[in-house]
């Protein structure tokens, strides 16, 4: 698409006009952002068009509009997450008036890409879409958000015959509130790890992390001096303390320190754990493994 010399109010309708034309987005987005941000009327644009557009082009203004913002945070600090209220208000009322692939898209997106404290506000919100078409995403956005007042539906939901046994209803019950759920899985997380069940240790980890209370984010950070190394023979070695940054990333999808592809040295891990200890006071013990980060077995060469 040619944008040249036109602002981002009209390059906003030459993005829509083009998805109407069923033409794809394409990465990156180019001209909607002016002073660290989306332009307030290149918003306005979008917004107007992901209420009222088609399926196909309400999924790809969802697909501009993310890759903006993580263009936006990716520049400011080399994060990627959403924070701006625009954004975030548009996405989560006329992102999700419809059940369709955009919605979906977007619930994704606000699970992965926004920090809990940013989604208070929409609580209510996320309770009636919950009620409204409930889903494993919805879930488990519900428990990223700790929209405490969806406990009472929880518990309903819970009750019927196609979720009770269901690991995201269990998630979202943990994540507001249900400790002896999290607890649970505290203590198969120290099993698995203590018998180096590398797998069952990670998927504990990964469900922790979909709590995200503090109990829950506490415990995963007690992990980040372990030795475990993942050693899938001919691909690759790969320690599992990216696995425990990656856990706690998703809930600080801002700290650059986080970011896997952040840790070149020793001192980065260190910067990890001091982390940790401020967030969560986690006090470390035993010695730090030696320094690793991933491997790739070369291929080998045939003659």
């Amino acid at each position: 698409m040619n944008n040249q010399g036109n602002n981002p109010e009209q390059i906003a309708l030459l993005y829509v006009e083009s998805f109407e034309k069923g033409i794809e987005f394409t990465a990156p987005s180019k001209g909607l952002i002016v002073n660290g941000e989306i332009a307030e009327k290149a918003i306005s644009i979008l917004k107007k068009h992901l209420a009222e557009g088609e399926t196909g082009v309400r999924e790809n203004i969802v697909e501009l509009i993310i890759n903006t913002c993580i263009q936006i945070s990716l520049a400011k600090n080399g994060t990627e997450y959403i924070d701006d209220a625009n954004v975030l208000n548009v996405l989560v009322y006329e992102g999700t008036q419809r059940n369709d692939t955009a919605k979906e898209r977007i619930i994704d997106a606000l699970r992965k890409l926004a920090k809990k404290e940013d989604l208070v506000i929409y609580h209510e919100r996320l309770i009636h879409l919950m009620q409204e078409d409930t889903s494993d995403e919805m879930l488990l956005l519900i428990a990223k958000a700790k929209a405490s007042n969806a406990k009472k539906i929880l518990t309903e939901i819970a009750l019927r015959p196609e979720w009770q046994n269901s690991k995201s209803v269990k998630i979202a019950q943990a994540a507001l509130g249900e400790d002896r759920i999290t607890s649970e899985y505290i203590k198969k997380a120290q099993i698995t790890h203590n018998e180096q069940q590398i797998d069952e240790f990670i998927e504990c980890i990964g469900t922790l992390s979909l709590i995200g209370t503090y109990d829950a984010l506490a415990a995963i950070s007690d992990y980040m001096r372990t030795p475990l190394i993942i050693d899938k023979v001919g691909a690759y070695k790969k320690s599992v303390r990216l696995n425990i940054m990656d856990a706690l990333r998703y809930h600080f999808p801002d700290q650059p320190i986080l970011y896997a592809d952040n840790v070149h040295g020793m001192e980065d891990y260190k910067a990890v754990e001091g982390f940790c200890t401020k967030k969560f006071a986690t006090y470390y013990n035993q010695p730090r493994p030696p320094f690793m980060t991933y491997f790739g077995y070369p291929i080998p060469i045939r003659n």
